[in-house]
């Protein structure tokens, strides 16, 4: 990565193009629901009592983007092929995500089994940074993807499937919140920052709890201090 030619693109105007990408991409999925998955007064009525019994909400005070697959006719069905095909681009926007993904992980892979002239140090540091990577992948696969695709499934078979999809609701709302802990876990140089800062706060806790004490006591206890390192520890002797 330190010799990539590509760095050379973020010092100059090339730099826009990494950021107007997503942007673009963003603007393609946000167009393709309002087009395609946007509020219907079919879904409206199909889902009116639902949300009226369960959430003691009238449909007509809330937006929500969703659309039938079927087209109700009396008795007859029809496929409605507009929400179909935008679940067809969602489906392929997630193909060229996933591809990307296995692509670029495959090919980090292979340059960290090749022989290096860099340090151990740097070298194992690479190998932290790919399986944080690699963790991060796999979390909205899990928790984004999957969830989302099984949706889709089931409401292609009609099957309701309402008592599970809170679940669903729930691994989307989590996403964001773990979403950062590979990286602070696995990668050495973070967790050994955690670690001490969590053993320094309960240390402090523990000072300020022994002082309290000896404020209390001044006859009964005696307060020592023990220097090591950036930790202040406490011994306390009757």
């Amino acid at each position: 990565m330190t010799q990539s030619k590509y760095l050379d693109s973020l010092n100059d105007w090339r730099f826009i193009f990494w950021f107007l990408f997503p942007f673009l991409y963003g603007l393609f999925y946000g167009l393709m629901i309002y087009l395609f998955l946007s509020q219907t007064e079919e879904a409206n009525e199909m889902i009116r009592d639902v949300i009226l019994y369960d959430f003691d909400l009238n449909i007509d005070d809330i937006v929500f983007l969703g659309a039938t697959i079927y087209q109700k006719n009396g008795s007859n069905s029809k496929l409605n092929w507009r929400p179909i095909c935008g679940i067809a681009i969602i489906w392929v926007m997630i193909a060229i995500s996933s591809f990307l993904m296995i692509y670029f992980g495959w090919s980090c892979y292979n340059t960290l089994q090749k022989p290096t002239l860099k340090s151990s140090n740097f070298h194992n540091l690479q190998k932290q940074v790919y399986y944080a990577l690699l963790t991060e992948t796999l979390i909205p696969v899990v928790l984004l993807h999957f969830p989302v695709s099984v949706l889709f499934l089931f409401t292609f078979y009609e099957l309701d499937i309402q008592s599970i999809s809170r679940i669903f609701s729930a691994t989307i709302a989590i996403f964001p919140a773990v979403d950062p802990l590979p990286t602070m876990f696995i990668i050495q140089n973070y967790r050994d920052a955690i670690i001490r800062k969590l053993k320094l706060q309960k240390c402090l806790k523990g000072d300020q709890t022994a002082t309290a004490i000896a404020r209390h006591h001044p006859r009964s206890f005696q307060l020592k201090r023990i220097q090591t390192g950036t930790i202040q520890m406490v011994e306390i002797k009757y």
